[in-house]
């Protein structure tokens, strides 16, 4: 038996579910396997017209945070990328 926080419109209060009736009900939430989670709507979704342009903008500014993120001695000019690269 599992009673309800709140009576529904109907005037119900509670459900009394046999056990293997409980457990087909939460077999039924299990999502099947390798199948997404998350579903994308909109610009996000995968044939969406304006995607590439949205998902480049991200990953842009997502190299730009992580390139002023750096402390100054990890961030070496070219120079010395290519003097380090030589030895």
């Amino acid at each position: 038996r599992y009673n309800f926080r709140h009576a529904w419109k109907n005037g119900v209060h509670a459900v009394v579910l046999a056990p293997l009736d409980l457990i087909a009900r939460l077999c039924a939430l299990i999502p099947p396997p390798r199948s997404h989670m998350m579903r994308y709507h909109g610009v996000l979704a995968v044939h969406a017209n304006a995607r590439a342009e949205v998902v480049q903008r991200v990953h842009l500014l997502e190299q730009q945070r992580r390139r002023h993120h750096l402390h100054p001695h990890q961030r070496l000019r070219k120079g010395r990328v290519s003097v380090r690269a030589e030895d």
